[in-house]
């Protein structure tokens, strides 16, 4: 496989890679943002009720609920003050939207907006607290009092993040229906992945074990390139080029085979002398440049295979040991000391 085909699959399996923890990321991202606002909902919930009972108790006002007579549901409910008779139809759906059960917590919120005692502020920071500090927060109570009908808005929290992608929920807090709250978090993408989980750990240990891979690859890569730079260099300065039995005096222009001097075709002389100039290894180019070939030649692989044929079968004879393989797009020579030597 050439260089280029190899950094091609490098660059493939990198691709896949980045899609497969993309994949994963974004699965978990949403999974763990769907549970991150349930958690978040639940410790308001929590917060809200222990705050209301905290401060209703601290007013001192008695209060008691009357369940129900058995199969009978009422349909509206009524409040006399000392100006008028107020009464609301309940509403199922409203009912539902609500962090508490109305029937029996909606008077007390009521009671406190009412003294202007409702401690937004102090369940905003215990919510804060129970999610770890970690996530933007900010309620907005909006309230409608049926004696007055003014309306006013109260907010506790960072401002900005009032906006439509930060919004956890609506719910009712009175069983009148006249406050209602707006909770708003902005909870960040990354705080939803869940790191630790298989899902998104394997791809990145995946990710991890593939850029091992590619540091040695590359490492290997330039140790070989080392070598074989330097062996090519080692070639150039000495008169007397070596490989295995056989050596040839540059000087001179004389191959010998044990110490005695061989003969070899021109042309194989010429491909034996340019693998021992180059390092070991010869193009495709470097084959047609050395026999002086014509690049137009249609002809130029078939000639190509016969040369270096000629050439193997020509080594076979003088040492068996030094044998020719095809590597890339061209050839590499080298010792295979499996071999046994062919006595001259």
């Amino acid at each position: 496989m050439t260089s280029k085909n190899k950094y091609r699959m490098w660059v493939m399996v990198l691709l896949a890679w980045i899609v497969w923890c993309g994949i994963a990321i974004g699965r978990s991202a949403r999974a763990g943002k769907i549970d991150i606002r349930q958690q978040a909902e639940e410790a308001l919930a929590f917060r809200f009720e222990r705050e209301i009972n905290k401060d209703y108790d601290a007013l001192g006002i008695p209060y008691s609920v009357e369940s129900a007579r058995k199969g009978f549901l009422p349909d509206k409910r009524f409040m006399v003050t000392g100006k008028r008779r107020f009464e609301v139809e309940i509403d199922s759906l409203k009912e539902k939207q609500s962090l508490y059960p109305l029937e029996s917590m909606g008077f007390k919120a009521y009671m406190l907006e009412y003294c202007s005692s409702f401690p937004l502020v102090s369940i905003r920071d215990g919510w804060e607290e129970a999610l770890g500090g970690d996530v933007l927060l900010l309620l907005v109570l909006t309230c409608t009092l049926p004696e007055t009908d003014s309306m006013h808005v109260e907010r506790a929290g960072d401002l900005s993040i009032e906006r439509g992608d930060c919004l956890l929920g609506m719910y009712y807090l009175d069983d009148f229906y006249t406050m209602q709250l707006a909770a708003y978090a902005r909870i960040s993408f990354w705080q939803c992945v869940g790191w630790g989980s298989p899902e998104v750990s394997v791809p990145l240990g995946g990710g991890l074990v593939l850029w091992l891979a590619f540091v040695v690859w590359k490492l290997y890569g330039r140790f070989s390139r080392r070598d074989t730079d330097a062996l090519a260099a080692d070639s150039r300065e000495k008169s007397v080029w070596t490989l295995g039995n056989l050596a040839y005096d540059k000087d001179s222009m004389i191959l010998t085979c044990g110490g005695q001097r061989v003969d070899m075709a021109p042309q194989c002389l010429k491909l034996f002398c340019a693998f021992l100039f180059h390092g070991g290894y010869l193009s495709d180019e470097d084959i047609f440049r050395t026999l002086n070939w014509n690049l137009s030649d249609g002809n130029l692989n078939v000639k190509k295979r016969h040369a270096i044929s000629n050439l193997r079968g020509r080594l076979a004879e003088l040492d068996r040991r030094i044998q020719i393989k095809h590597e890339g797009k061209g050839y590499k020579i080298f010792i295979n000391a499996s071999e046994q030597c062919l006595d001259t």
